[in-house]
């Protein structure tokens, strides 16, 4: 991570148990496993110049079609009812986390990744890496910020959305 005067400029995400690499940064886009994604989430995302690592990104703009992906249900259960009321209304639901998480929705796998407690060292590459990804980050406020308490991401479409029923159900 690179950062001046507080603003992430650069992130980067090693997953270990497959051996994915996310970099991204202003004016870089977002590079996934050696290979540039091109296209950003809310187009067609192509991997490199190998046609068959050619993937369909996530177009979802409801919360009805969406994957959500969270790291802890009883924390986000203990904010109040907006988890279990998000939860109710997406397509696909799992427990799939941390960083990760936030990975598969730059890279067009998933659509929402929820953090209900977050601290700014575990989610400062997160920002860049879905904001150049064509994605969104901020907190359950609706903040663009790496320093809230908790965080959430979205392929961009669906974050006025999520952040509505955040709101709404706190």
């Amino acid at each position: 991570m690179f950062a001046t005067s507080g603003e992430v400029l650069h992130g980067l995400v090693q997953g270990f148990a497959d051996s994915d690499k996310f970099l991204s940064g202003e004016a870089l886009k977002v590079w996934c496993c050696g290979w540039h994604v091109l296209v950003r989430v809310a187009d067609q995302v192509r991997l490199g110049d190998r046609d068959e690592q050619l993937r369909s990104a996530t177009l979802t703009k409801t919360l009805e079609q969406s994957t959500i992906l969270y790291t802890s249900s009883p924390s986000a259960r203990a904010r109040g009812p907006a988890f279990d009321s998000l939860i109710n209304q997406a397509n696909v639901v799992r427990g799939w986390g941390d960083c990760y998480g936030y990975a598969l929705i730059a890279t067009g796998r998933a659509d929402v990744m929820l953090d209900a407690r977050m601290n700014p060292w575990d989610c400062a590459p997160l920002l860049p890496i879905l904001e150049e990804s064509g994605g969104r980050f901020t907190d359950w406020k609706g903040e663009r910020t790496i320093y809230g308490d908790d965080c959430f991401g979205t392929n961009g479409l669906l974050h006025e959305t999520v952040l509505e029923v955040l709101k709404g159900a706190a």
